[in-house]
């Protein structure tokens, strides 16, 4: 079955409902050098799995992109309704000192969005000691 490339949707239902404040685990502190790990969830449906998660460092922090997997490619795809929570993992490590900014690039579908939703950068702060 073919299936397409996606933007992970961080924020699914409501608008407003705080929906994403659980889709990103991260320590709040790690050392220098030392690897890390930060589990993002997406939220998905039926036609849906876990794909591919990029990881772009900065000199202020880090970037993560999550992607899915869905097979809904087409309006005559059937999928059962049902909300999947997608996980994701990202090792990732930082080599200077201080607070780093890291964000998360994904989707946000909602009623008040178009159907395959709108882009959404959730931040986090870690401190490197």
């Amino acid at each position: 079955m073919e299936e397409a490339r996606i933007p992970g949707a961080l924020e699914f239902g409501q608008a407003g409902a705080g929906a994403a404040k659980d889709v990103v685990l991260m320590p709040e502190s790690v050392g220098v050098n030392e690897d890390f790990q930060v589990t993002i969830v997406t939220f998905g449906n039926g036609c849906d799995r876990p794909g591919d998660t990029a990881v772009i460092m900065t000199m202020a922090g880090a970037a993560i992109m999550v992607y899915d997997l869905t097979t809904a490619v087409d309006p005559g795809v059937m999928c059962t309704a049902v909300i999947k929570r997608l996980s994701h993992t990202a090792t990732m490590r930082f080599t200077r000192p201080g607070r780093a900014l890291v964000q998360i690039w994904g989707r946000r579908v909602a009623p008040d969005t178009p159907p395959l939703g709108t882009p959404i950068v959730l931040e986090r702060s870690i401190t490197v000691r």
